[in-house]
């Protein structure tokens, strides 16, 4: 099993939509939306919120992928 906790984060931590409830844990299921913080626009600077699926593969190293475009990882 594969759990999330937001710990304290300024804007929030979100599954399929509903806001986490600070420092509880929540089981994650294959297809679950994670979506991490809220978009910011301040005029011409826009940090889109990064949004992941989740994709659960026993004994692997993947967990979660990259869903909408505007994401940049590193």
């Amino acid at each position: 099993m594969i759990f999330i906790k937001d710990i304290g984060s300024l804007h929030g931590t979100f599954v399929n939509g509903d806001q986490l409830v600070r420092t509880q844990a929540q089981q994650l299921h294959v297809g679950d939306v994670i979506k991490f913080g809220i978009s910011i626009d301040r005029g011409n600077d826009k940090f889109p919120q990064c949004v992941m699926q989740v994709d659960l593969l026993f004994g692997d190293t993947k967990y979660v992928q990259p869903l909408l475009m505007g994401w940049k990882g590193s």
